[in-house]
């Protein structure tokens, strides 16, 4: 089925992931492999999840998930310090036994950034008054909510605007 190939195509992902990981890991870049493990451990959970329910890999990818996550946590404990733990103490083989065919994966469809933008709950209205959240409602390419974000940023520093609708529509034409 196409859920099985899309978890096929997320494990195949995850687990490049995790071999950058691994180097980091072994090079004493406690963070950078951190980052790394978790962002594995987050596609294999994923791709579990795709896994219908008794599918025989979906409970060696949620544990191998698992293990990485673990990993990340202990790494990030570290405070930037090299690991003293060898990698093999939080993360198993578990994946030894998987047979989903890696070879096969169907990446998921293409989605517009704006789509996965709102998708996520950002707005205008919610985005944090930060570079970041700037950029997110930007991603968002509406009008509204720019207006509605500029506002709050305005408000925020104590400022207002005239409210006539041609200068309102100028203001945000310029963002």
């Amino acid at each position: 089925p196409a859920s099985l190939a899309h978890a096929a195509w997320l494990a195949a992902e995850g687990l490049q992931i995790e071999e950058r990981a691994a180097e980091l890991d072994r090079q004493g870049k406690s963070e950078e492999a951190a980052y790394h493990h978790r962002r594995a451990s987050a596609k294999l959970a994923q791709a579990s999840s795709l896994c219908p329910h008794g599918y025989q890999d979906k409970a060696l990818l949620d544990e191998h998930s698992q293990d990485l996550a673990t990993r990340a946590v202990y790494l990030q404990s570290l405070s930037g310090s090299p690991p003293e733990l060898p990698m093999e103490n939080h993360v198993g083989t578990a994946l030894a036994g998987l047979t989903l065919d890696l070879t096969c994966g169907v990446p998921p469809p293409q989605q517009d950034i704006s789509e996965l933008v709102a998708g996520a709950g950002v707005s205008g209205s919610s985005a944090a008054i930060t570079e970041d959240g700037f950029q997110m409602v930007a991603a968002l390419k509406k009008i509204d909510e720019m207006r509605t974000y500029a506002l709050r940023v305005l408000e925020d520093d104590w400022r207002r605007i005239k409210t006539d609708a041609e200068a309102d529509s100028k203001f945000v034409h310029f963002f």
